[in-house]
Parts: C-alpha cells; structure tokens; sequence
C-alpha cells in the first residue's frame, strides 16, 4: 500500500464537492473575473477569481478540468462580451436569431481559454515536479499571450484602477502583472486549503521555498510600485498643464442613412458646436 503522505496533491479525488457544486464554483470564478473587466472599479476581484476555479479544479481528473474551465470560460465569455448580439445586429444587419447564433459560436471559442487554462494546470501537476505555486503563472501568462482571440485581453488590463500594481509593468509589459495576479490567486488558494481543509500534500508540494519566492516577488512588485507612483505624482506636481477637451458623440452605430439633428447639418453637425463650446472655455487641444 502506498504511503498516503507521499502521493501527489492531484491524484486525490474531490471528494468534498459535488459535481454541481464544482460547476457553481466554476461559474462563480467567471463572473468574478469578469466584474473586474466590466468595471475598473471593482479591479480587485481580479485578484480573488481563479480561488473558486481552484477549488472546483482541485483533485479532479483531466476531462473534468478541461469542463469545469469551459464553464468558467463560457460565463466570463457571456457576461463579459453581452454586447456582442446587438453588434451584430447593428454591424451586420443581422435578425436576433443569427445574432445569438453567432455569439454563442463566440462564446463557446472564447471559453476555451480558460478550459485549457484548467486542462493544462491539472495536466502539468500531474507530469511535473514544479510546484505549482510556479506552475499556475506560468500556465496563465503563456496561454494569455499564445490563445488567438478575436479581441485580445490580458488580466492586467483590469488593473488601470490600481495604480500602484501598474508601474512595474514598464519592465515586464503586462505579463508582469498577469503572473502576479495568477501568483495571489494560488497563493491564497493554497492558504485556504491548509487552513480549512485537511488535505495530505506531497514532500515537493510542502516545500516552502515557493512561498518565500511568491513573497518575495509580490513584495517586490508592490514595493516599486509604491515609491514610483509617489515619484510620478512629486514629479507631474511642478509639470505644466494643458487643458484638454474630448468630443465623442453617443450614436449607436446603424447602417442606415444618417440624419442629420434638428438645427445641425452635416457641415455643422453637433460636435462642432461642442468644439466651439470647448474653445470658450480655452481649451488648449480638443480631440
């Protein structure tokens, strides 16, 4: 018999939650995810969304990994691209049934992302020997930047509220960031794990120089982030200003013909009276 203390931490069987409850955890995950790219604001959850993901994923086999993270995609796909249908509908011209048709086919490419995200986890921690507290932001970083997707997008680029997780970023791009998020989420997700549920872990897995080096690399980050924003906001105090103005009209886009506003042309349409309004107010650039 083997000894229990010694076999992999992903050869055990998930044997706390059901099926169903891995399916809410894994939706629960995407629509976190999705928050942070629906609205800057809410950026943090961001760094807490891959822990349900985590948790659903943890000692499951590799056809319901690759599932589970095809759940999690489709509802970060759904909730974060729901604009699709009318695009299409107003782009194409399209009726509401082949709009919806359409999205879900976009749907369903988009959530493979995150179904190879949790495929590869799982595969990788069953054939390597790297802990995976390296392993999860290694796998995010390299499929974030390798999956073709029609509109490109990385979780540091949920970040633009978080001012100070952004300037390191000028020495990494925002692969930096993406792995210091995916870090905080096994990290945490770790930390739940050993605080409330009792799990046997393999010798490799139990090593602590992974956690000393996610600390020390999120301190790092952290830390320059800190004194470069304090720096930039001394520096921009004695800069000189420029007062800018934006025009950006609120049309829906439509393929009929445009007409024109009440008491406007199109050789005078409402942005210029706009820009004229902008210039009174000595703006120095208006765009």
């Amino acid at each position: 018999m083997k000894n229990e203390s010694k076999t992999p931490l992903n050869k055990f069987p998930n044997k706390l939650l059901s099926i169903w409850q891995q399916s809410l955890l894994a939706i629960l995950s995407g629509i976190m995810l999705s928050l942070s790219f629906l609205d800057a604001k809410y950026y943090i959850f961001a760094w807490i969304a891959y822990i349900p993901f985590l948790m659903a994923l943890n000692g499951v086999g590799l056809l319901r990994s690759y599932c589970l993270g095809f759940i999690s995609g489709f509802a970060l796909s759904v909730s974060t691209s729901y604009w699709v249908v009318d695009f299409l509908m107003l782009s194409k011209g399209y009726g509401v049934g082949l709009s919806v048709l359409w999205s879900l086919i976009f749907w369903f490419y988009c959530a493979q992302l995150n179904a190879l995200i949790g495929l590869s986890f799982n595969w990788l921690k069953l054939r390597s020997r790297v802990h995976e507290i390296i392993l999860f932001p290694v796998v995010i970083v390299t499929l974030y930047s390798v999956f073709p997707l029609l509109f490109p997008v990385r979780l540091g680029e949920s970040q633009s509220q978080f001012l100070s997780a952004m300037q390191a970023i000028e020495f990494t791009g925002v692969h930096g960031l993406d792995a210091i998020i995916a870090l905080s989420n096994i990290m945490l997700f770790r930390v739940i794990i050993r605080l409330f549920i009792s799990q046997s872990i393999s010798q490799a897995q139990n090593a602590i120089w992974p956690w000393v080096l996610g600390i020390v690399a999120i301190v790092i980050w952290f830390t320059y982030g800190v004194f470069a924003l304090q720096s930039w906001e001394l520096k921009i105090e004695d800069s000189k200003t420029i007062r800018l103005g934006i025009v950006q009209a609120n049309e829906a886009p439509s393929l009929e013909k445009f007409k024109p506003y009440f008491g406007y042309s199109r050789a005078y349409p409402p942005e210029m009276a706009m820009t004229e309004r902008l210039s009174a107010a000595r703006a120095d650039i208006v765009i």
